[in-house]
């Protein structure tokens, strides 16, 4: 199991070098507060140990996508992040990762189109037959330097009690504090659909089963249908704002049922 005899804090580590950096710090601060008190530490992780937990998982996760894999995907530190909860025997059981895109010149349907989001080196995907058919619209407006969130995971046992909520929401953050980009996009799997995944992290600009897999190693027998989740960063900001005020409220509460 990939552990850590004493992790040190994600809060000790990130440096929140984009607006708005009041708020960030404050959503990073109560939100690695809030996982603490479920007895989990927050801390930055790499791609290479993010695939470590990944292998060491898979009854309770599937094979990580090619994006966040530093042999297919190219992700690294210098174009991606990864954060991960900690149990306190130093045991990772949350993950969260985040890849930066320059699409200043391009956009989301291009880009996934043309296989480029997967895969660092699209020739041997292409000669497989692998293929990918973005049907939304608005993935052609997505441009710009753009955040692509994924390779969620939380261990069965911690799963509940809002947790995902906090993990995406430490992850967007985290993103946003080191590269102020102009969108965070996503796709998310049919079951996670089915389990509104999207509503219970506060997506709002969804696009349902827009994106069409043909040949791809997750389903190789049959068209895999993921759904875009998109966040523009003033949506993001506010996002992230509203996390505050629920945490906040949450903590007002159980200060006064203590008192009471």
């Amino acid at each position: 199991m990939t552990y850590a005899p004493n992790p040190q804090s994600l809060l000790s580590e990130i440096n929140i070098r984009h607006e708005p950096r009041e708020l960030l710090g404050r959503v990073l601060l109560s939100a690695c507060s809030a996982m603490a008190v479920h007895g989990v530490t927050m801390t930055m992780g790499s791609f290479d140990e993010l695939m470590q937990v990944n292998r060491e998982n898979r009854d309770s996760w599937m094979p990580i996508t090619t994006t966040f894999r530093p042999d297919e995907g190219g992700a690294n530190s210098d174009n991606g992040i990864v954060v991960m909860g900690r149990n306190s025997a130093g045991n990772v059981v949350t993950t969260q990762a985040v890849r930066l895109f320059d699409w200043r010149r391009s956009d989301m349907k291009t880009e996934a189109e043309s296989l480029r989001l997967f895969y660092a080196s699209t020739a041997q995907a292409l000669a497989a037959g692998e293929e990918c058919f973005v049907k939304a619209p608005s993935a052609a407006s997505i441009s710009g330097m753009c955040a692509y969130i994924g390779g969620l995971w939380i261990h069965p046992n911690y799963r509940g009690r809002g947790r995902v909520r906090l993990v995406t929401g430490i992850g967007r953050a985290t993103a946003l504090a080191t590269w102020g980009m102009d969108n965070l996009v996503g796709l998310i799997t049919p079951s996670n659909l089915e389990k509104n995944f999207h509503g219970r992290t506060g997506h709002k600009d969804v696009a349902e089963k827009s994106v069409i897999m043909r040949n791809s190693p997750s389903l190789p027998n049959a068209d895999l249908a993921m759904t875009i989740v998109h966040m523009p960063v003033l949506q993001l900001i506010d996002d992230l704002f509203q996390l505050l005020l629920t945490l906040r409220t949450e903590v007002e509460v159980g200060a006064e049922y203590r008192r009471a």
